[in-house]
């Protein structure tokens, strides 16, 4: 039996992906990947980047670890 999961998904990843890269730039943020996410505190890193920016509502920072994409806004 074939493994289809991976040739049925990345189009969707592909797309994703893309998408998120077209809103970073738009934006003007940056994509940080995480290498190693146990341990790593997001919201530590958070607050240094609304530190450097300001807290303006807006897109803060993107995340992207294996599989998983997590955008953070802040909150008007």
């Amino acid at each position: 039996m074939f493994d289809y999961g991976p040739l049925f998904a990345d189009p969707f990843r592909q797309s994703v992906r893309a998408h998120v890269d077209r809103i970073a730039a738009e934006e003007g943020i940056e994509i940080e990947y995480i290498k190693k996410p146990k341990g790593y505190r997001k919201e530590d890193r958070i607050r240094e980047i609304v530190a450097r920016r300001g807290g303006h509502p807006g897109l803060v920072h993107i995340f992207i670890g294996d599989g998983a994409v997590l955008v953070v806004p802040t909150v008007a």
